[in-house]
């Protein structure tokens, strides 16, 4: 027997009789289909379920914000059904106590209630779960009284929740919600893998493998990943991948297969665009079949990487040629990004200009934020700013909030430790990459800045190993891999491999600083001067005092190490 607080919402559909009688149709709008529909949202959100009947479900969740957008996504697809359908929810935080498989407990029967209490197409909550939203600005919560519920000795206060931005569409704005733009374009389904062998134990690894990669993909959170059981159902229909993919309204599909020779095997997977119907990715992987578990989170990890960058580089692509003020959220988020990554003073504003467009269209737009504070500490380390303590002050803010708004988004917590790494809080800096790693241990972004973070806590060579394992994962990867992994080694004095590193970048203007530093250490001093000249171009105010300002080493040997390589190839003091 244990007992835990959990977080706990029921949800029913309250137009069951119709759906029932038109299921022997076999219509659309089943009520069959339709569980399966709020089981998806449900899951979507890490929900576990514990309760199911013919036209209700109960679900825990690990946090309340998880559970409040849960139920939103459930009410909003639920009202696009054709015809539409109305569901009713409730929502409480308590204590459940667990016999063997079954949950017992007075909070399981006080959000049933609470359910039962809510008009159709509504979410309500008690105050135990409505005051862990006070500093949740994505939701809108409303008092409604006192009410009494059959089976509870005393009145419970009751609440009503809705997305902020789920409410603005209700309301007849025409414009999709960023929430909804991250759902639409990102939405990913992993098509049981093919697998070419008579061996039962080939079966269930095909069958592991597919979830493996689905649960490494769903920790993406900028994909909405479509829940295993309902691609495996919808793979048994033998049809094209690309109608399996309107049905599941996935925007893409993985596919694959694998295949066995003797001690051999070898996994190969795609990935089609499927509103076009085009293919836009592929690989093989050959591999021992021994130690087949090590190999299947290997492959899965390596292949979730390689997906979840190639459907962000499509989607790039395609805003590239749409105009800007047709973007939804998750669009201007992308265009954003790519804006930030150019270091440049007028880049680096429409950037930000970007990241706050999306959090306007959506409050809760957890990523907006933390690429906003990207912005702020661009600017603090260029200098850009009158107020230099409000820039490094700013990102710290916006990436916390990231992290509140979504503790279970990696990129959050990553942006955390990036904000404390420049405000010199090496430990805090840490720890917060190394939560974001267990949240996404598959991100090569992550795994990079980690990296980064890493030479100024006096370990480049763990830094150049990390990189490497970065590029494994994301063979595509931005250039500013290469920057840091050059700055890795140079501090570890390989300066010709710094320079060799450097010199694969596509750009390496923003590296200048370093190869003129590495080419000094060389004594090849017209390299140095060459790259030098290149600094004080592209920032006529460089000095490198005021540079040293910003450089968050822990041990002032390793800054003084940096600041000699510059004063010889005869940048300014």
């Amino acid at each position: 027997m244990s007992r835990r607080i959990r977080v706990i919402l029921f949800i029913d559909v309250t137009d069951s009789t119709m759906l029932l009688a038109s299921d022997a149709t076999g219509k659309e709008g089943s009520l069959a289909n339709v569980m399966r529909r709020i089981q998806i949202d449900l899951r979507r959100r890490s929900g576990q379920e514990f309760s199911s009947a013919g036209d209700g479900v109960g679900y825990f969740f690990n946090d309340v914000r998880s559970a409040v957008h849960a139920a939103c996504d459930v009410l909003r697809d639920v009202a696009n059904i054709h015809p539409p359908v109305r569901v009713r929810a409730g929502l409480h935080v308590g204590e459940v106590t667990k016999i063997n498989s079954s949950y017992y407990g007075i909070a399981l029967n006080l959000a049933a209630r609470v359910q039962t209490a809510a008009k159709p197409g509504s979410l309500y909550a008690t105050a135990a779960a409505a005051q862990e939203l006070q500093h949740a600005p994505e939701f809108e919560t409303s008092s409604l009284g006192e009410f009494e519920l059959r089976g509870i000795s005393e009145k419970v206060r009751l609440f009503s929740i809705e997305r902020k931005a789920q409410r603005r569409h209700s309301q007849g704005h025409e414009r999709t919600t960023g929430s909804a733009a991250i759902e639409t374009q990102g939405s990913i389904a992993v098509l049981p893998f093919d697998v070419q062998s008579d061996v039962e134990r080939w079966k269930y690894f095909g069958a592991g493998f597919t979830e493996d990669l689905t649960g490494n993909l769903a920790r993406f959170r900028t994909l909405t990943v479509i829940a295993p059981h309902s691609s495996f159902e919808a793979a048994k229909q033998h049809q094209p991948a690309q109608e399996l993919a309107f049905k599941l309204k996935a925007n893409y599909v993985v596919h694959g297969r694998i295949q066995v020779f003797d001690d051999r095997m070898r996994i190969s997977a795609g990935l089609m665009d499927a509103t076009r119907g085009t293919q836009v990715w592929s690989e093989k992987f050959d591999r021992p079949t021994s130690d087949l578990f090590i190999v299947m989170d290997d492959i899965s990890g390596h292949l979730a990487s390689h997906l979840a960058t190639r459907v962000e580089q499509v989607e790039k692509q395609r805003i590239r040629r749409s105009h800007p003020g047709s973007l939804e959220s998750y669009e201007l988020l992308l265009r954003g990004l790519e804006l930030y990554l150019q270091h440049q003073r007028p880049t680096n504003k429409r950037a930000r200009d970007c990241f706050r467009l999306a959090i306007r269209m959506d409050p809760g737009f957890a990523r907006a934020y933390a690429a906003l504070s990207k912005t702020y500490n661009l600017e603090w380390r260029y200098r850009w700013s009158k107020d230099s303590s409000r820039s490094i002050g700013m990102a710290l803010e916006l990436a916390k909030i990231a992290v509140e708004m979504d503790r279970l988004d990696a990129r959050g917590h990553a942006e955390l430790g990036f904000a404390h790494l420049y405000r010199r809080e090496l430990d805090e800096s840490l720890s917060a990459y190394e939560e974001a790693l267990d949240l996404n241990p598959n991100d090569a972004d992550i795994i990079a800045e980690y990296g980064d973070a890493l030479i100024y806590d006096g370990e480049p060579a763990r830094c150049i190993g990390l990189v490497d394992k970065a590029i494994r994962l994301n063979p595509s990867h931005p250039d500013w891999y290469l920057w840091v992994q050059g700055g890795a080694y140079h501090q570890l004095q390989k300066y010709e491999q710094a320079i060799a590193t450097l010199k694969r970048m596509k750009d390496a203007t923003e590296a200048s600083r370093l190869l003129a530093a590495s080419y000094a250490r060389l004594g090849a001093k017209d390299e140095a001067l060459r790259w030098a000249l290149l600094v004080r171009q592209k920032h006529p105010t460089f000095s490198i005092e005021d540079w040293a300002t910003t450089q968050p080493f822990r041990n002032p040997a390793d800054l003084e190490h940096f600041v000699e390589g510059m004063a010889l190839a005869g940048l300014p003091a």
